[in-house]
């Protein structure tokens, strides 16, 4: 499985070009390039050193070392810095994700179901390192921190019972997923059991009810925490700039698995599905963050049960438009689709959310059937999309030598099926859609690189390898695509 981390560049290594299956020793440095096939190149040379790869094998091309290289060259390599990926889940919250999955078994809901994808997939050690945030809509529902019932709803804010400390009327062996929510102290709307303040788990991030002691089944340390005060009832939020601050900021794994799981915790699912104004806000926020960080890349996933209800009814071709001009746009940020759809809505459901993952450009929608082990279903999907979304652009290292000479860049890949130099193919237009290449991020004529960039097929090839090793070399003369 491919990892959510960076490749951290190595140590410095030193060793000598080859042609397929042949090293050489290391000799001197040599001089720049121009055009595709030596692109504009700086100032040469590289130190001398020990030996290189083999050639490749099993499927992959091999392309002897250009001529003038034959006898000897020195290069450099360093394992290649991936950039690093935000990936931010926007997730619905309506109350249609409430109800029972038909077919299922014990009651279970969608939104319990749901919601153990989405902890596993934050907990699992493949997503160390990945930047994860967290989105719901509607905003704005149970469970959304406040500080006084303005926070829930500004017109209705004389109604102080919208924002308290949670609780929920529990009865003996009662399940707080489905417990109906209460007042205390007097216990408003408690017809079975009592009115009970519902926590946190310290360390897991469970939901419990016994605040102040430790959680059911779990170390001694794993206290169960009152919660801070959330919105009991509240109205639904139809202004896309308020989408822009995620419920739970983007932030790397492990660390932020724990205040995610609190959110999803507090959280109960109740409103319409106002995906235009989420999307829009949640798009904006993310494009805002790679302007400010352009050395990371960013994908949005929408995990949804249904299509836009409520606020402005924005149609699917609407929200595709936005998906579109923000996988197309500068900077990139591509969405991918997950629908859980129910037997009846499926037909319908899923061509609507195929038009949206085509707009976002990515794969097919993934669409679930609720009652077929949604959990492990949707957690299936999430570690797909993560591996997917993961950018196959890599650092240019700092030079120590001296300005790279980018007539003399190679990358190298060493994998299940041996090792094999990358050929150049000069720009995205120009890569091969069966052997791939790689590119610059800008044209060298014109300006600096600062990232190498993978074509399709390499990139699947680096993915669909996980044990596999990029290195970028500096000093032999480019190959390039023939």
């Amino acid at each position: 499985m491919i990892r959510g981390s960076v490749w951290l560049a190595s140590a410095l290594l030193v060793g000598a070009c080859h042609t397929a299956g042949v090293d050489r020793a290391t000799g001197g440095g040599g001089g720049g390039g121009g055009s595709l096939d030596a692109p504009a190149a700086g100032a040469g040379g590289a130190d001398a050193g020990g030996a290189g790869a083999g050639g490749g094998a099993g499927g992959a091309f091999t392309v002897d070392a250009p001529a003038d290289d034959a006898a000897s060259c020195a290069f450099r390599a360093f394992t290649a810095a991936r950039l690093p990926l935000d990936l931010v889940l926007l997730v619905d919250a309506s109350g249609s994700m409430a109800d029972p999955v038909v077919g299922g078994q014990n009651g279970e809901s969608k939104w319990r179901l749901a919601r153990e994808a989405l902890l596993r997939f934050v907990r699992d050690p493949g997503s160390a390192d990945l930047g994860v945030g967290l989105q719901f809509f509607p905003l704005l529902g149970e469970g959304s921190p406040c500080t006084n019932s303005g926070d829930c709803d500004p017109a209705f804010a004389a109604m102080t019972w919208m924002c308290q400390p949670e609780s929920a009327c529990i009865a003996p062996g009662g399940d707080l997923d489905t417990a109906s929510w209460c007042s205390l102290p007097d216990g408003f709307a408690c017809m079975a059991g009592a009115c009970t303040l519902l926590g946190t788990c310290a360390t897991t991030g469970q939901g419990c009810a016994n605040v102040g002691q430790p959680c059911t089944g779990s170390t001694p340390d794993d206290v169960c925490q009152a919660r801070p005060k959330t919105c009991q009832s509240a109205a639904i939020v139809c202004d896309a700039a308020r989408y822009q601050t995620l419920a739970a900021a983007i932030a790397p794994l492990p660390a932020a698995a724990l205040p995610f799981a609190r959110l999803l915790a507090m959280r109960r699912p109740g409103g319409t599905t106002p995906m235009a104004e989420a999307a829009i806000g949640t798009l904006t926020a993310l494009r805002d963050r790679l302007t400010a960080m352009p050395a990371r890349r960013a994908a949005m996933v929408i995990a949804t049960d249904g299509l836009p209800v409520g606020c402005s009814n924005q149609d699917i071709p609407t929200i595709a438009d936005t998906l579109y001009t923000a996988a197309q746009g500068t900077p990139r940020v591509p969405t991918y689709v997950i629908g859980v759809l129910d037997a009846a809505d499926r037909q319908l459901g899923a061509s609507a959310l195929g038009q949206l993952a085509t707009a976002g450009n990515t794969r097919a929608p993934f669409i679930l059937d609720p009652a077929q082990d949604l959990t492990q279903k949707l957690l299936d999907a999430l570690d797909r999309i993560r591996t997917d979304a993961l950018p196959c652009e890599y650092e240019i290292p700092a030079d120590s030598a001296g300005a790279v000479d980018y007539g003399r860049v190679n990358v190298h890949f060493t994998g299940s099926a041996g090792a094999q130099d990358i050929p150049y193919s000069g720009g995205a237009a120009r890569c091969d859609p069966a052997r791939g290449g790689w590119y610059y991020d800008v044209d060298p004529a014109a300006s600096t690189p600062h990232h190498i960039v993978a074509c399709d097929a390499t990139c699947n090839a680096f993915k669909n390898d996980p044990g596999g090793k990029v290195e970028l070399r500096f000093g032999c003369k480019t190959v390039v695509i023939p």
